[in-house]
């Protein structure tokens, strides 16, 4: 029989097939980073999983009060999360579950900034697709779990994760040799030492005939290299806004971009009476505010 113009066509069944076959179902966990606005009540969910690394997808309708999927877009909680897309298309949240909502980081206003310069950094670090995406959300996780124990001190364990990540990027910062001579750094005597950036590492005894003419360094406190040699010694602590903005210089470095997450951590620290931070021998402290 010849089909006729309006008639329907014989292969609908082999095109849905098709269809269906096209389309790519991901269940994970993950974790929210962060969330891009879209028109009406749809957003962009940028998601770092356990199986597929940075992922982004749409939520549609998550911004209205109604929602049944409004809790997945709440940053710094674990869920777990089903996932579909057609090729070469954003994933659609179909269905998400909680797993842990970190109450304690939430808490405290202190612990969701130096969460959030972990998701900024993983923003531009991560990648779809990361074959090792379960070692880096796993330190993740470990990260997030420690941040929200009331007891652990936010600052050592934000200076700690930056550390992990920077060498997740390929950069290990030796605080303890010059990165010329490998000679070990006088840390004990001189209050200043000299990074280079262009070299990354510190400027120590340089061998006689080398030429530091074009070397462009920075003056970094002594105090703040022995804070990142141990990020949980509470001696250093009032040296941690020169840490992080130390940190936050190095990752403009790697990613050619500031990272404005850095910009509130430091206003907070400038609040933060560090000098109140208490070894606690049984752990690895604990923070009081003034």
């Amino acid at each position: 029989m010849i089909r006729g113009r309006d008639s329907p066509p014989q292969n609908h069944r082999i095109t849905k097939s098709l269809s269906l076959a096209a389309m790519v179902q991901l269940d994970t966990k993950a974790v929210c980073l962060h969330q891009y606005p879209l028109k009406d009540h749809d957003a962009i969910l940028c998601l770092y999983t356990e199986t597929a690394g940075l992922v982004r997808a749409v939520a549609k309708g998550i911004k209205k009060p109604t929602s049944k999927h409004r809790g997945a877009a709440m940053p710094l909680t674990l869920n777990t999360v089903s996932l579909a897309r057609r090729q070469s298309a954003l994933f659609t949240l179909r269905h998400y579950e909680r797993l842990e909502s970190f109450p304690a980081i939430h808490q405290a206003i202190e612990r969701i900034a130096v969460g959030s310069t972990w998701t900024d950094v993983l923003r531009w670090l991560g990648q779809e697709n990361d074959g090792d995406s379960a070692i880096l959300f796993d330190a993740l996780l470990e990260a997030l779990y420690e941040l929200n124990r009331p007891q652990t001190p936010w600052v050592g364990t934000s200076i700690a994760m930056h550390l992990y990540l920077l060498r997740w990027a390929g950069y290990e910062l030796d605080t303890e040799r010059c990165v010329i001579s490998g000679v070990p750094l006088d840390l004990d005597h001189t209050p200043l030492q000299r990074f280079s950036p262009s070299l990354g590492g510190f400027l120590g005894d340089i061998p006689p005939g080398t030429s530091t003419t074009a070397m462009d360094t920075v003056k970094v406190s002594t105090s703040t290299v022995l804070l990142l040699n141990n990020p949980f010694d509470t001696r250093f602590y009032t040296h941690a806004i020169k840490a992080h903005r130390f940190l936050a210089y190095l990752w403009q470095q790697q990613l050619e971009k500031p990272l404005n997450s850095f910009d509130f951590l430091q206003h907070l620290l400038e609040m933060t009476d560090l000098t109140t931070i208490v070894a606690d021998q049984s752990a690895h402290g604990q923070l009081a505010r003034a």
